[in-house]
């Protein structure tokens, strides 16, 4: 052999994997394995599935309560706020027959009658929300200043001015909490019901004798 005499090159042995891809090139590729054992049994999947769909919906039916309940418990606090005036202005209410004139009476009447029938309807609402409001609670509005100066104009004969007084401020205040619950109002069955007892206070507030 002559020593300068280049050996040919050696052909690729089928089979020896490196050219595999060149010799046989439709030969199919070996399935690639997953990391996770028994992840293509069915079975696996099955309990794979059977496992993850009711956690899915629980981390759902979680969010849709927590979103609802949110909402509902923001307000509670506005209504159980409304609960309380309405219960001052049943309490003055009922210190109107010490008035000297029919008109501040009927005036007294009418709100207080008026008023525990609004109360009623706010309660039950309450109550079907799950949020009971007892009659100790109801009471922390009572204003005892209200009293020392109802009591101080019964001694000078002004009890009627000072009590229409007291009826307006009052009503006035309930309208504007009223009005400021419907802003924070989460249901279509609240913000109705608001919206009746807000023109209920209004058309009391017509009522009042303008000679006060």
């Amino acid at each position: 052999m002559n020593p300068e005499q280049v050996p040919p090159p050696t052909a690729p042995t089928p089979g020896n994997g490196e050219y595999d891809f060149i010799v046989n090139p439709n030969k199919p590729e070996a399935p690639k394995q997953s990391p996770i054992p028994g992840a293509r049994s069915p079975f696996a999947i099955k309990i794979l599935l059977i496992i993850g769909a009711p956690l899915v919906i629980m981390v759902f039916l979680f969010i849709l309560v927590s979103l609802i309940f949110s909402g509902s418990s923001t307000n509670t606090a506005n209504l159980i706020s409304l609960s309380q005036i309405q219960q001052e202005l049943i309490r003055i209410g009922g210190e109107g027959d010490k008035a000297a004139t029919q008109a501040t009476k009927n005036l007294a009447i009418t709100t207080e009658l008026s008023l525990t029938t609004q109360q009623k309807q706010l309660l039950r609402f309450l109550a079907q929300k799950g949020t009971t409001v007892g009659e100790k609670q109801l009471q922390e509005k009572a204003d005892p200043k209200t009293d020392k100066l109802l009591e101080s104009a019964k001694q000078t004969s002004t009890y009627d001015i000072a009590y229409l007084q007291v009826m307006e401020n009052l009503l006035t205040t309930y309208s504007t909490a009223i009005d400021n619950a419907y802003d924070d109002a989460t249901s279509k069955e609240e913000r109705a019901l608001l919206k009746t007892q807000y023109d209920q206070a209004q058309l009391l507030i017509t009522q009042i004798p303008e000679d006060n």
